[in-house]
């Protein structure tokens, strides 16, 4: 069965707030965002509550819906519509805030996607907490082990 993509206006107003203020490199980004009906794997991963693509130059056509050039889209956000509704606001700002860092612009203006690094990671941490029990969980070990090693 086909996955269907739905309108993802609701998960856009609730990035605007923090997309100028902490994403300011990506103001003339356009993005389009969808929600997805795919059944969510089982296991959590950043990966499972959204995909972020760079679109091809097709895409970009598609998205414009026969318009020209200044109403096409540069990157889609699909959010698990299942896994999006399961969350607290509080979680969602944090898997919008963790998309938008995916999504990089270099000095040329080309836009590309990035793994997590340390510092980004740190910056959606700092900015929105630690919203899941898996991130406490995996934070109270790095705290164990942090005062382990210092003895």
């Amino acid at each position: 069965m086909t996955a269907v993509l739905t309108d993802g206006s609701e998960a856009r107003k609730a990035a605007q707030p923090f997309l100028m203020a902490q994403h300011a490199r990506l103001s003339n980004v356009r993005i389009v965002w969808a929600f997805t009906d795919a059944k969510p794997p089982k296991k959590f991963t950043c990966k499972a509550f959204a995909s972020i693509t760079i679109l091809t130059p097709l895409h970009r056509y598609l998205s414009a819906g026969g318009g020209g050039e200044e109403e096409a889209a540069d990157v889609a956000i699909v959010l698990n519509r299942v896994l999006w509704y399961a969350c607290t606001p509080v979680q969602q700002r944090w898997v919008l805030d963790d998309a938008l860092e995916h999504i990089w612009l270099d000095e040329d203006g080309a836009l590309s996607l990035r793994e997590h690094d340390i510092e980004a990671f740190s910056g959606v941490l700092e900015r929105q907490g630690i919203p899941f029990d898996s991130m406490r969980h995996a934070a109270r070990v790095i705290r164990q082990l942090g005062q382990e090693a210092m003895g």
